[in-house]
């Protein structure tokens, strides 16, 4: 099972074998090793945590983190600053021209088009009634 140290532990020496951690910090146990290490506790805290448990954390600090105003701000203008880079690298990926902000004026309003008139059927038109009308045989009733 795969376990995420909270103590930043890069090595583990167990009598089953060294286990080092992979780049992201988690370590790749048995199921004997992970069962005993998931349990085990240094001053009260969790010492390791599964990958489900580590997401739930993470979320957790996020969210605590966003709910500060002037954080939750700049994460918003980081987000419109990164908008405008990729659009411009899509753009350049492209090949296409996308004008600069300060010679871009943006295009004047336009009046909105009148409906086009419907004129309505002919009177000398037949009018199709029910399903024999499209063109399915009926039978008389008797």
């Amino acid at each position: 099972m795969r376990l995420y140290t909270l103590t930043g532990a890069a090595r583990v020496d167990d009598p089953q074998g060294t286990f080092l951690a992979n780049p992201d910090g988690s370590f790749d146990f048995p199921n004997e090793v992970s069962d005993r290490l998931h349990s085990f506790h240094a001053n009260g805290m969790k010492a390791w945590e599964t990958d489900a448990e580590r997401k739930v954390r993470l979320i957790a600090v996020e969210q605590e983190r966003l709910r500060d105003p002037a954080t939750m701000l700049a994460a918003m203008e980081k987000m419109g600053a990164n908008q405008s880079a990729l659009t411009a690298a899509l753009a350049a990926a492209l090949g296409v021209k996308m004008p600069d902000s300060a010679d871009a004026t943006p295009p004047a309003p336009t009046a909105p088009a009148e409906p086009a008139a419907v004129e309505p059927p002919s009177a000398s038109a037949p009018r199709r009634r029910g399903r024999a009308a499209a063109g399915t045989a009926s039978t008389p009733a008797e």
